[in-house]
């Protein structure tokens, strides 16, 4: 699945069920992405395994790793049969940190503000978080503006 196209890892994740405006954020940062022509690689029900796979099927492509869901000081909330699971940030960012293409990670959950040392001591330049809790209306519009801004020709800071 190699190309030298970069490649956005869109993860979303909601075994509670109780996020109504995941979806309209999964379909909105889609939307973004096609005016700029970036491929994304959509995991709509992101589960541990999901993610590591699509990393190794775009090792060296992966530009941005996004994730929306429930989150935590710790880590991220992902899909599994049984219902959820946290996968640790410290574990997920040594995963990502193979990526030397990577430039960004942006966890759109709740109080990911302890999970951005991980990345950066893991090597990604820029991280996105959230220092509290933050209503899923909120979380879902701030990433489409921030991904329309991107696609637009916005820079990182800019988009922000």
């Amino acid at each position: 699945m190699s190309s030298n196209q970069p490649v956005i890892l869109l993860s979303i994740a909601n075994p509670k069920g109780d996020l109504t405006n995941v979806g309209e954020e999964f379909n909105e940062i889609r939307a973004a992405l096609k005016l700029d022509g970036l491929t994304g690689e959509p995991l709509p029900y992101a589960r541990l395994e999901d993610i590591i796979k699509a990393i190794q099927d775009h090792r060296d492509q992966m530009v941005i790793f996004h994730f929306g869901g429930h989150a935590n000081e710790l880590g991220l909330l992902l899909e599994t049969a049984q219902g959820g699971m946290l996968a640790l940030s410290g574990g997920l960012a040594k995963v990502l940190s193979a990526q030397d293409s990577l430039r960004l990670v942006f966890l759109n959950g709740c109080s990911t503000e302890k999970q951005i040392q991980a990345f950066h001591d893991a090597g990604v330049p820029a991280v996105i978080g959230t220092k509290q809790p933050i209503p899923d209306t909120s979380a879902a519009r701030f990433a489409a503006v921030f991904y329309h801004g991107l696609a637009t020709g916005a820079t990182l800071e800019q988009a922000f």
